[in-house]
C-alpha cells in the first residue's frame, strides 16, 4: 500500500502574498528584520488561488504542516495571520502531526533557506517515515536542493492550480524543468540541423530577427524535397517569398 502524503507548505509567496513588504529587500543593504516585522507580516493577503485548498482551516488533500524561514521570535504573528486567513484553526505549537509551524530558531535567523530547508525536511522523514514528503515551496534554490532526495517539490504558487492532487509527483518541479529543458534542447538542435543544411546550398543567408530565425537561397527550388522534408521535421517553415523561418 503506497504511503501517504505529508504536505509541507511554506509560507511567504506561497499562502502569503507579501508584495507590500518586498521594498525592504531591494535596498542596498536588504532590511531582513524590516522585512519579516510584525506589523508587516500581519498586513500579508492570503493568495487566493491557495486559500481554496483549505476548507476549515484544514488542507484538503490530506495532512499538512508548514515549514518557513521566518525565526521562532515571529511565531505569534505568523500564528496570528494563519487563523485569522483561514490556513488554520488551531494554536500553531511546532507538534503534533498536522497543522503545525516549523520555524528557524532565532540563533539561525541568517542561515539561507536552500540550507536550513531541506535539512528541517530530512529531520521529517526520521519522524515520520511512515509518509511521503511534499515541500510546497516558491523559492527555486530550494527546490533545485531537493532533486536528487527523496522528496516531492512542487512549485508555488502555479502548484495550486496545475497539480494533480491525487499523483503530486507528476506535477514536481524538477519535471517541469527537465521538460522545459528538452524542449529548448529541442530547439536548439533544430536550429542548428537547419542552418547546416542550408549552408549546403548556394546563396544561401542567414539572419535572426527579433524572435525568428531566416534563412533563404537564390532559388528556394534549389532545396529538394528530402531536405525539405528535413527541415520541416527539424521545425522550419517554409513561406512564399522563399524564405525558410524558425520561430524561436
Amino acid at each position: 500500500m503506497p504511503k501517504p502524503y505529508l504536505y509541507v507548505i511554506d509560507i511567504d509567496g506561497t499562502v502569503a502574498n507579501n508584495k507590500h513588504r518586498e521594498h525592504y529587500l531591494k535596498r542596498v543593504k536588504p532590511d531582513w528584520d524590516g522585512f519579516f516585522s510584525d506589523e508587516e507580516v500581519i498586513k500579508d493577503k492570503p493568495i487566493p488561488e491557495a486559500l481554496a485548498h483549505w476548507e476549515d482551516g484544514r488542507f484538503k488533500h490530506g495532512l499538512h504542516c508548514y515549514l518557513t524561514a521566518r525565526v521562532e521570535s515571529s511565531r505569534g504573528v505568523t500564528a496570528e495571520w494563519l487563523r485569522k486567513t483561514g490556513f488554520s484553526n488551531r494554536d500553531l505549537g511546532d507538534t503534533p502531526l498536522d497543522g503545525f509551524l516549523l520555524m528557524k530558531p532565532n540563533m539561525l535567523r541568517t542561515l539561507r533557506a536552500k540550507f536550513f530547508k531541506p535539512a528541517a525536511l530530512r529531520t521529517l522523514q526520521l519522524e515520520y517515515p511512515d509518509y511521503r514528503i511534499v515541500l510546497i515551496e516558491d523559492y527555486i534554490e530550494v527546490l533545485d536542493e531537493l532533486e536528487t532526495g527523496p522528496f516531492i517539490g512542487l512549485r508555488a504558487p502555479q502548484c495550486w492550480t496545475q497539480t494533480d492532487w491525487a499523483n503530486p509527483e507528476e506535477s514536481a518541479w524538477w519535471n517541469g524543468r527537465k521538460k522545459r529543458e528538452g524542449l529548448a534542447a529541442t530547439r536548439a538542435r533544430g536550429i542548428r540541423d537547419g542552418i547546416s543544411l542550408l549552408m549546403n546550398y548556394k546563396g544561401v543567408a542567414v539572419r535572426a530577427e527579433h524572435d525568428i530565425i531566416h534563412g533563404w537561397c537564390h532559388d528556394a527550388a534549389d532545396v529538394d524535397d528530402k531536405d525539405r522534408a528535413r527541415l520541416e521535421s527539424s521545425g522550419w517553415h517554409f513561406d512564399d517569398s522563399g524564405h525558410w523561418y524558425f520561430n524561436t
